[in-house]
């Protein structure tokens, strides 16, 4: 069982002028969780450069958090119990919704639905990466706007054709201008439901 706590987060400091942020290495971690991968495919996968690429498996390896095999980097133990929360996002899915944003991607944190009031604090994340963020709730077999029971939108149709979620999931919706940004925004804002408390 995934815990979702903000004792789960993991305390890293990462140098500012490094290229990348907490929700890069969370990206990582989502992309090795279930097969080791090597860097030129980390490179894709994350949209990254290479020496960008290489300086976060640098960080992590140096951290004990990940190592590297015949078959590319994957966790250690350690940091497979840091990053444990991943457990509960799901894979990146993009969605085609040209009137919400260029490149939109849904990001699904499972049994998470309890830790979300309005929405607000997953929208102010998404703007620090200049994103748009919608948070749903999957609630009574529908997905529903965050904070305004029973408001349905476009946007939770267009989410409901493309996923696959179970009552208590909750749903980021991230539009941006590149993948890339809407990625980061979309676990920025999942990290912020992550270290939530539960409501009562």
């Amino acid at each position: 069982m995934v815990r979702l706590a903000p004792d789960r987060l993991p305390n890293l400091e990462i140098d500012k002028r490094s290229g990348y942020g907490f929700p890069d290495l969370v990206r990582l971690f989502l992309a090795i969780s279930k097969t080791p991968k090597g860097r030129t495919s980390l490179m894709k996968d994350l949209g990254l450069g290479e020496a960008t690429v290489k300086t976060m498996l640098k960080y992590l390896r140096e951290r004990g958090l990940v190592d590297q095999g015949t078959r590319g980097v994957y966790p250690t133990r350690r940091g497979a119990s840091a990053f444990s929360f991943t457990g509960a996002f799901s894979d990146f899915r993009e969605i085609r919704i040209p009137q919400f944003s260029k490149s939109t991607v849904a990001l699904v944190v499972k049994g998470a639905a309890r830790k979300v009031t309005s929405g607000i604090e997953q929208r102010d994340e998404g703007v620090r990466f200049g994103a748009k963020i919608i948070t749903l709730v999957r609630h009574g077999g529908r997905m529903l706007l965050a904070g305004v029971p029973n408001h349905k939108t476009a946007y939770a149709e267009a989410a409901e054709r493309s996923l696959k979620t179970e009552d208590g999931d909750v749903i980021i919706l991230s539009g941006a201008d590149s993948r890339l940004d809407a990625e980061r925004a979309a676990v920025a804002a999942g990290l912020s439901v992550v270290a939530s408390k539960s409501r009562k």
